[in-house]
């Protein structure tokens, strides 16, 4: 028989080498694409850090600083103290209501003497006995004053008598004297610059009474009086 030679095998080779090489190749295959996935999500992650920081600088304000002053200028002013009046006056207490009156009087006078009332306006009384009638309903008839009104303008503006208020009263009380209208022409309608006319109010007042009477002028609403005795 014919001896057939066969080829001496190789004792360092291993037939599980390839497989190993491609294992290893595969091993380090996927560690560099980790390694890739990894870079790229951290430079992501960079990028999103650095956009997020821009946006909150942008928009959070700068705090105002004020500037460091300067230790070469001037001082600013002091604020100057707000002027004291030196004026000791006291501003005038208003005039106190007479309680018989119900009214502040301005002036006490004799009758036919010419007072200025508050208004303005000038005036002079004179005042008569008389006896009335009744001629409206609550007027009763009998003693009574006739008060002749005696109103001058000194002004250079007419000025209206619808403000004018004539009024009487009597005995130790001052009490107030009743209206009549006997005989009675009050004042009325305007009375022009430089202008004089004479109005007559009638009141009534118990006997033996009139010597007590006083009579109230005004010639504008919420002034004082004048009072003529």
């Amino acid at each position: 028989m014919t001896k057939v030679d066969r080829p001496e095998q190789n004792p360092e080779q291993n037939p599980q080498e390839p497989s190993r090489r491609r294992r290893r190749i595969l091993i380090v295959v996927g560690a560099v694409v980790v390694a890739a996935l990894l870079a790229v999500a951290i430079s992501v992650a960079a990028v999103r850090g650095a956009q997020n920081a821009q946006a909150r600088a942008v928009s959070t304000p700068t705090p105002f600083q004020l500037p460091t002053p300067d230790k070469n200028s001037p001082p600013p002013p002091s604020a100057s103290p707000a002027p004291q009046s030196t004026s000791s006056s006291k501003p005038a207490a208003p005039p106190k209501v007479d309680p018989r009156y119900g009214a502040p009087v301005a002036a006490v006078v004799s009758t036919g003497t010419t007072a200025t009332l508050a208004g303005g306006l000038t005036a002079k009384l004179h005042v008569a006995d008389t006896t009335a009638k009744a001629v409206r309903a609550g007027e009763v008839a009998g003693p009574a004053i006739t008060v002749q009104v005696e109103l001058t303008n000194p002004g250079g503006t007419d000025v209206s008598l619808a403000q004018v208020a004539v009024n009487a009263y009597y005995g130790k009380t001052s009490i107030p004297a009743t209206e009549l209208t006997d005989g009675a022409q009050p004042l009325l309608g305007t009375l022009k610059a430089g202008e004089t006319r004479t109005g007559v109010y009638i009141f009534s007042i118990p006997e033996g009474q009139s010597s007590s009477a006083v009579v109230t002028v005004t010639d504008a609403a919420g002034t004082p009086i004048t009072v003529f005795k």
